[in-house]
């Protein structure tokens, strides 16, 4: 009904169908795609962005609040297209780019601070993410963002988060929103440490370290969390199964809105939370949710 799926109509569509450019050409040399709650993203090979869909907040990056049933390329506020992105990110209503130089510019719906430019004004053209010192956020590797946060995993390894934080979803041991990065950080204060990569889930926070240790934060009413409890954390804990053994040889991660997921360095599959919908894939827990990881499996099955 917005145009989401790219294809210059608002029509529904039952089969896969191309995402066209310029002159109903299809949408070409691209390197990566996210999609937020009613718009999508995607990255070139020259490191322009374009967005479509949903754009009531801006989060199409165009400066318009106009749906977009096509491409429309992420510009700044005078026209000049967004160059130079490594990596993009889309939360529910707003999209990030991580740029060459290691900085981090996000737009669209920002009322809780989500985009991280010291405001909660909505932006429809890229703005900078800056600290409570107006300092540009720098020596960014990676982004991840969702509903209403936003993280960042900068190069030594530790992780910054913005936005929204009832549940305790920035890891910084408070549920008080910011609109500007905060270190993640332990209990006592220590950061969280030697991550390689992060993931947000709806009103939670994920984290993968150098040793294949997964470490979460936030909203856990259904066990998303994965430490045996359904207790909010507003700092990381470890993923761990029943008997305390953390989970190991960790090399990817992923979040749902109230699951996460991992995969190990044999390729098996792991999820914990949610399982309203079969989403743990586990033919052992219909329908039941787990606060630790069960082992996705197949039909037929061991018990594991």
């Amino acid at each position: 009904a917005s145009g989401q799926l790219g294809d210059n109509t608002i029509a529904n569509r039952l089969r896969p169908v191309q995402v066209i450019g310029y002159a109903d050409m299809p949408l070409g040399g691209i390197t990566a795609i996210a999609t937020g709650g009613g718009h999508s993203c995607a990255l070139t090979t020259a490191g322009n962005v374009y967005c479509w869909g949903y754009n009531m907040s801006g989060q199409l990056g165009d400066n318009t609040t106009a749906n977009r049933p096509s491409p429309a390329r992420a510009i700044d506020n005078a026209g000049t297209p967004l160059r130079g992105i490594t990596a993009i990110a889309t939360g529910g209503g707003h999209s990030c780019a991580l740029t060459t130089a290691g900085n981090v510019s996000c737009w669209g719906h920002n009322a809780s601070g989500q985009l991280g430019d010291d405001t909660t004004t909505n932006r429809p053209s890229p703005a900078q993410v800056v600290d409570s010192s107006s300092t540009p956020l720098a020596k960014i590797a990676g982004i991840s963002t969702r509903r209403e946060h936003s993280c960042a995993l900068d190069e030594a390894g530790h992780v910054y988060c913005w936005g929204r934080n009832d549940s305790g979803q920035l890891g910084n041991n408070t549920t008080d929103e910011s609109l500007t990065p905060v270190q993640v950080v332990y209990s006592g204060g220590t950061p969280l440490a030697n991550i390689k990569d992060i993931s947000t889930g709806h009103s939670h926070s994920c984290a993968l370290d150098t040793a294949g240790h997964v470490h979460c934060w936030g909203r856990n009413e259904c066990g998303q969390l994965g430490n045996n409890t359904t207790i909010n954390s507003s700092v990381p804990v470890r993923v761990a199964d029943a008997n305390g053994v953390p989970l190991a040889n960790i090399t990817t991660i992923i979040t749902g809105d109230y699951h996460s997921c991992a995969v190990d360095s044999a390729g098996d599959a792991h999820c914990w939370g949610d399982n309203a919908r079969g989403q743990l894939g586990h033919p052992g827990r219909p329908e039941g949710n787990s606060p630790t990881p069960v082992r996705v499996a197949l039909k037929p099955f061991l018990l594991i």
